[in-house]
């Protein structure tokens, strides 16, 4: 019974492991049409006032589950650092050029060209170029073991940039929110009124976030490890975490995806003495910086009321005192 079940794991491995064939990547090519597809319909297509919210559940998991099952084949495929150089280019050039240059454009015509490039843009072009730059990003994982303090890694500096005072992404969101809206990925929302336009947006998710799930999957099927549970749990999880975010959007992404690829993939993972140590290290070090930006951010606020202090008691030691009342000098 032993040998038939070690063939059986080895079957499923191998099952998992990347191709060099190109045709492992039509299922990603075709989910991203899919998407484009359904994003230019929706803009068309109205539902009655009682169908609006489960329309709306409906087109959120679509346009985030399709995307991620899209990113787990992308990562089936051997990549190169020339044909991950090339999706880059040709996505930003999709992203940028056709749906945003172009599409942004046309959107005061309301027509249906100009949904078209803005969707190609946001559903084509966006997945491409981010699994471009994941793929290229993992290529500098030469190890399995070495996921396990990038996903902390990662997830300790999702929460200072998105979580803490000092992040630059809590300053964007805040200040310059139609930055987020131009480089993320929107997701639709049914509307209860005829639209032949831009479609309204429930959220939408970053460009760091797909990207890192671009690069987790390539490195899981690279390594043969659990990219199927993965995508599995990943699905779900994201999707639950969203519901977090419609209530409070400023909430770091990569957390749930972190957290899913370490804990589906922890029984992989053999590390020596040095490799443990070297991990809490990094936890230790995002630990600090994380604690030490809200310790920042009050010292920085305590300066000024200090400040204000001191120059209470000077104007207030060389001034009269106010004189009391109905007294006469």
């Amino acid at each position: 019974m032993e040998p038939e079940e070690t063939l059986d794991e080895q079957s499923l491995l191998v099952e998992e492991a990347s191709s060099p064939e190109p045709s492992a990547l039509l299922p990603f090519f075709f989910a991203l049409v899919l998407l484009s597809f359904l994003r230019v319909l929706l803009g068309y297509v109205s539902v009655p006032l009682q169908f609006v919210k489960l329309g709306t559940v409906l087109s959120t998991v679509v346009f985030i589950g399709v995307p991620i099952f899209a990113l787990y084949y992308a990562g089936r495929y051997r990549w190169t650092s020339r044909s991950a150089l090339t999706f880059v280019g040709i996505g930003l050039l999709i992203h940028f050029g056709i749906g945003y240059a172009i599409g942004q454009q046309m959107l005061h015509n309301k027509g249906f060209l100009a949904a078209v490039c803005v969707s190609l843009g946001a559903e084509c072009g966006f997945p491409m170029w981010c699994v471009g730059f994941g793929a290229l990003l993992a290529s500098f994982i030469k190890d399995r073991n070495l996921i396990v303090p990038v996903s902390i890694f990662l997830i300790g500096f999702d929460i200072f940039l998105v979580l803490t005072p000092l992040g630059i992404t809590q300053k964007i969101l805040k200040q310059a929110p139609q930055v987020f809206q131009a480089v993320a990925m929107p997701i639709p929302q049914v509307t209860a009124a005829p639209t032949h336009g831009p479609l309204q947006v429930l959220g939408g998710i970053g460009p760091a976030d797909f990207l890192f799930m671009g690069m987790f999957f390539v490195a899981l099927f690279r390594f043969k490890l659990r990219s199927r549970a993965t995508v599995l749990c990943l699905v779900p999880a994201v999707l639950l975490y969203m519901l977090l975010i419609i209530k409070y959007p400023a909430l770091p992404m990569l957390v749930p995806i972190g957290l899913t690829v370490l804990l589906v993939n922890l029984p992989e993972f053999k590390m020596n003495k040095e490799e443990k140590l070297s991990t809490i290290g990094v936890l230790v070090i995002v630990v600090l910086v994380i604690m030490g930006s809200f310790f920042a951010l009050k010292i920085r606020q305590a300066e000024p009321s200090q400040s204000g202090a001191v120059q209470a008691v000077q104007v207030s030691a060389g001034s009269p005192g106010q004189a009391p009342a109905g007294s006469h000098p």
